[in-house]
Parts: C-alpha cells; sequence; structure tokens
C-alpha cells in the first residue's frame, strides 16, 4: 500500500482528524506522520491491513522504538 493509500485509509477511520491535518509525511514502510492543525504533538499511522493498524503520538512511537516503559 502507498503513503497516499494510508493517508486516505487514515481518513476513512478517521475523518474528523483528516478534516483537521495541518500536514502528513511518509514515514517509513506501511507508515505515515501526522501534523494536525492547532496541536503540538505530532501523530504516527501505521497501516498492518485493514483490521490491524496503529494511531499513537510520536513521542510514544519513539518512545516505542527506544523499549523504554
Amino acid at each position: 500500500m502507498t503513503h497516499k493509500q494510508i493517508y486516505t485509509f487514515f481518513g476513512t477511520l478517521f475523518p474528523t482528524y483528516y478534516n483537521s491535518v495541518d500536514a502528513w509525511f511518509p514515514n517509513g514502510k506501511g507508515s505515515i506522520r501526522v501534523r494536525l492543525k492547532g496541536l503540538p504533538e505530532e501523530f504516527i499511522f501505521t497501516f498492518i491491513n485493514n483490521k490491524e493498524w496503529d494511531f499513537e503520538t510520536l513521542t510514544y512511537h519513539n518512545n516505542k522504538l527506544k523499549g523504554a516503559k
């Protein structure tokens, strides 16, 4: 799935957030980074398949990658 397709899928799951997107960027295989208007935190949306996906803050995502508890 392309990053554009992942972004479109994100919009079907979260239409309110989708309508508030200030910018989005590819974030690696199967994921995009989303910046919402008026919020200081960025979010990571990771697509695994239609029934498995993840939506989390950038801080949480980075801590998870580092192995933080």
